[in-house]
């Protein structure tokens, strides 16, 4: 009974944070929250030039904690390539409650089948939105058409999710107990994963947790 209790508190907790990565870019495409970069460019370790930013974003308070700017989350994103094409480039903070998160998010189709990789990065400034469950359970589970197991990426505690009926997999990774990379694969293979996992560095994402306060 437990162990049921714990695995359907784990499952909720990830799915609530799928969704809240969902509506972050469904809200993008509604208010506006979006931004252009050069898909010929981009060196997805935190020094390229893109340039997406939000437009509008909430007001904070004058002593009101502040996430990760959103076009600094933006410069992560890989390059388009011959057979990627990168979609427009979407980024924004949003107000989830009392906390405010920020993100950025770019979808990159396959050139040659219905394939496409979207990648969110999330800077949840370390509050339990969601995501604090799924981590706290860190185990390997397996349901007919829904498996989640448990890994590392460069060093750092990942989930690996299939989801047989939606023909996705997923892969989240939190940095520092605060920033969410998810790579997501919509009708396509694990292997595509790969190449976008290696080429954005997770250790200098981690390195802008460490700096001013934001």
């Amino acid at each position: 009974m437990n162990d049921s209790k714990t695995t359907a508190k784990k499952l909720s907790g990830i799915i609530a944070t799928l969704a809240i990565l969902a509506l972050l870019i469904i809200s993008a495409g509604c208010t506006g929250l979006t931004g252009q970069q050069d898909a010929g460019t981009g060196a997805a370790n935190g020094q390229n030039a893109n340039t997406g930013q939000a437009t509008t974003a909430p007001t904070p308070a004058s002593n009101e904690k502040q996430p990760i700017a959103p076009e600094k989350l933006a410069e992560f994103m890989p390059a388009s390539s011959n057979t990627w094409k990168a979609e427009e480039l979407r980024s924004g903070i949003e107000k989830d409650g009392l906390t405010l998160m920020s993100w950025a998010s770019q979808t990159y189709d396959n050139t040659m089948s219905p394939a496409s990789v979207t990648i969110t990065i999330q800077d949840t400034l370390g509050e339990p939105i969601g995501n604090a469950d799924g981590w706290e359970y860190f185990y390997d589970f397996t349901y007919p058409n829904y498996e989640m197991h448990a890994k590392k990426v460069q060093d750092y505690p990942s989930w690996l999710i299939f989801d047989r009926e939606a023909d996705t997999i997923t892969q989240m990774t939190m940095i520092e107990d605060r920033i969410v990379v998810s790579i997501d694969v919509a009708n396509g293979q694990l292997t595509y994963i790969t190449p976008y996992e290696n080429a954005i560095s997770f250790k200098k994402l981690a390195e802008l947790t460490k700096e001013k306060k934001y």
